[in-house]
């Protein structure tokens, strides 16, 4: 399914009360926005966010639900769920600290408008992709740092190591794919296997990348759904 040409969905014209009496139990659907209404019970709301208009992300977006937290102890949201409104204030263009800001001055009831994006299977598809050849100094890596998701297949570049051999190349980025080594497709290639190609080659590195094309909040899935990290 095509996804929505910008990250954050075109504005409501304004909460409706009858949707706020259902908020309380109301289920997040992917595809549509969603009103729901957390008690937070004098617990902290607990959520980890990313993004702000004052990022190329552009949408609010939660990183983590902590565990002790509100909202995981509701239980309805989740990583890569975009926050819109929360209790009435617009987040669709609203800076980083601005949303931290807000979420300290929130009271025991906070009432949210999220989106969560449906997940498709042609993310290869609605990849731009480039090839990289680096060359690795004796005794060096690439400086990379390399990350796999839980719930989806896909190795992503997680952070650029300052000073390394891909830092200085400076056309690599966290959030792109790594699609082949040196001709080898390691699209569907567990992480550590990868990783190990990436660390025997010597002299010139040849990657083939994925970067997802603005449009898609994809693009920013794998800061989500991290497991753990290999450097390469």
């Amino acid at each position: 399914m095509a996804a929505p040409t910008s990250l954050s969905p075109s504005p409501s014209n304004k909460l409706k009360s009858e949707d706020e009496v259902q908020a309380a139990t109301a289920e997040i659907v992917a595809g549509k926005e969603c009103l729901i209404e957390i008690a937070k019970d004098k617990l902290a709301l607990g959520l980890s966010l990313i993004g702000g208009s004052d990022t190329p992300l552009g949408s609010i977006i939660i990183l983590e639900a902590y565990p002790e937290g509100a909202a995981a102890k509701d239980g309805r949201l989740k990583p890569g769920d975009i926050i819109l409104e929360m209790n009435g204030e617009d987040f669709r263009d609203i800076a980083y600290c601005q949303s931290l800001a807000a979420i300290r001055q929130l009271t025991n009831k906070v009432l949210l408008l999220v989106y969560r994006h449906e997940q498709g299977s042609d993310e290869v598809a609605n990849m731009s992709t480039m090839e990289v050849e680096l060359t690795k100094k004796p005794g060096k890596g690439l400086g990379l740092s390399i990350t796999s998701r839980r719930t989806a297949p896909g190795i992503f570049v997680s952070d650029v190591m300052p000073g390394s051999v891909a830092s200085s190349d400076g056309r690599l980025t966290k959030g792109d794919r790594l699609l082949s080594v040196n001709g080898i497709d390691v699209t569907n290639m567990p992480q550590e296997e990868a990783a190990a190609i990436v660390k025997t080659i010597t002299g010139k590195v040849s990657l083939k990348i994925g970067r997802y094309k603005a449009r898609y909040v994809k693009y920013y899935i794998y800061l989500l759904l991290i497991t753990h990290k290999c450097n390469a």
